[in-house]
């Protein structure tokens, strides 16, 4: 969700070719082309909590619940590649070749770690769920 609120902040270029200054018109015109995003990314993250909260009693699993909102997540792994480069397109004209491939390699490095990360949390849920469904949690690893 950091990555949807940092979006805000992007700044722009004015049609006269000055960056934009105010940080106020940065972030309203970041929500008015990002904002579905942004809104989206705060649903996905909040309403597993709500809905565990009105549909489920005290101490029943809501694993279920949970997994299903996790696989939206799991839809934006390849949207990090296109962030790359767009990243690696702006500053493509102020950088040297040199610094554009370090700064490459960096991002691809940070792209495997999260993308690594991001599996391993959903191998993690998918394996809980697969647990509760079966009604062996107790019995798995992780129980």
């Amino acid at each position: 969700m950091l990555d949807r609120v940092f979006d805000l902040f992007v700044g722009f270029k004015m049609p006269n070719g000055n960056d934009e200054t105010s940080l106020t018109q940065v972030i309203r015109v970041n929500l008015q082309t990002q904002g579905f995003k942004f809104f989206l990314e705060i649903f996905i993250s909040l309403m597993p909590m709500v809905v565990s909260s009105v549909y489920y009693p005290a101490g029943e699993s809501v694993s279920t619940t949970y997994g299903c909102f996790k696989l939206i997540r799991y839809l934006r792994l390849p949207e990090m590649q296109s962030q790359i480069q767009e990243i690696l397109e702006y500053y493509k004209k102020e950088k040297t070749v040199y610094e554009i491939k370090k700064m490459k390699r960096r991002l691809d490095m940070t792209q495997f770690f999260f993308s690594t990360i991001i599996n391993l949390h959903m191998l993690t849920c998918s394996m809980i769920l697969l647990c509760n469904v079966r009604g062996d949690f107790a019995n798995s690893w992780m129980g």
